[in-house]
C-alpha cells in the first residue's frame, strides 16, 4: 500500500524517501540481530532472505500487467516454510527460529514461499489498498508500474518516479510490525518480488 496524497504529488515522493530511509533502519536493524555493538561481535550477525518458488512465482506473474490503470491487488501467502543453514546443510522449519552454527554463530534464515492465494481488498486505489490475511498469514501486495497524481485509475500514467517501486512504505512497515508477521513480500513487475521483515522476531 503506497502512500498517496491526491493533491501533493512532490509531498508523497518525499514521504517515500522517508519510507525508504525506515527500511533501510529495518534491514540494518535486522543484520544486527544477536550482535552486540562490539566489533568483535560482528561476526554474529543474522541474515534473512526471501525466496518466491516456482509455484507461487508463475501465480503472480500470471496475474501481472503493465497497464497503468490499475488498482494495487492483495495476496495471503498459504504456504512456506523457512531454512536455516548449518555448515552446508539445510534444515526446513515450520518456524522462524535460528539455529546456532558449531562456532556459536546464529544460522542465517531462508524464507521460501510455495504457495498464495488472492485477498479481497477494499478500497483499493493505485496508491494503496485496504485487506487483511488471517494471524500469523504472511502477506503479499502489489505496486503498479505507474505514477499517479492521485487516488483514481485515470490519473496514473506509465513509467515515472513512482512507477515499479519496491520500497515498502510507511504504512506497510506499521502495518507489518503490527501484525507481527516475520515477512511480508511486495511484487513491483512480473518476477520482482522484494521481502521486507519483523524485528519482532
Amino acid at each position: 500500500m503506497r502512500y498517496a496524497d491526491a493533491t501533493h504529488g512532490f509531498r508523497r515522493t518525499i514521504d517515500r524517501m522517508r519510507g525508504a530511509v525506515v527500511v533501510g533502519l529495518l534491514v540494518v536493524a535486522s543484520l544486527a540481530i544477536g550482535a552486540s555493538v562490539g566489533a568483535s561481535k560482528v561476526s554474529a550477525q543474522v541474515m534473512r532472505y526471501g525466496v518466491v518458488m516456482d509455484g507461487a512465482r508463475n501465480a503472480l506473474a500470471a496475474q501481472w500487467t503493465d497497464e497503468p490503470k490499475q488498482v494495487e491487488r492483495a495476496y495471503c501467502v498459504t504456504q512456506w516454510w523457512s531454512t536455516a543453514s548449518r555448515k552446508a546443510h539445510v534444515r526446513a522449519s515450520n518456524d522462524t527460529a535460528t539455529v546456532q552454527k558449531p562456532d556459536g554463530r546464529d544460522a542465517d534464515t531462508v524464507f521460501r514461499v510455495t504457495e498464495i492465494k488472492p485477498i479481497e481488498a477494499q478500497d483499493a486505489t493505485p496508491n494503496g489498498a485496504t485487506f487483511a490475511c488471517p494471524a500469523g498469514v504472511p502477506e503479499v501486495h502489489t505496486h503498479p508500474p505507474a505514477t499517479c497524481y492521485g487516488d483514481r485509475t485515470d490519473q496514473c500514467y506509465s513509467g515515472g518516479a513512482d512507477a515499479y517501486s519496491c520500497q515498502p512504505s510507511r504504512e506497510d512497515v506499521h502495518k507489518l510490525m503490527e501484525r507481527g508477521d516475520p515477512f511480508a513480500i511486495i511484487q513491483c513487475d512480473k518476477h520482482a518480488f522484494v521481502f521486507y521483515y519483523s524485528t519482532k522476531e
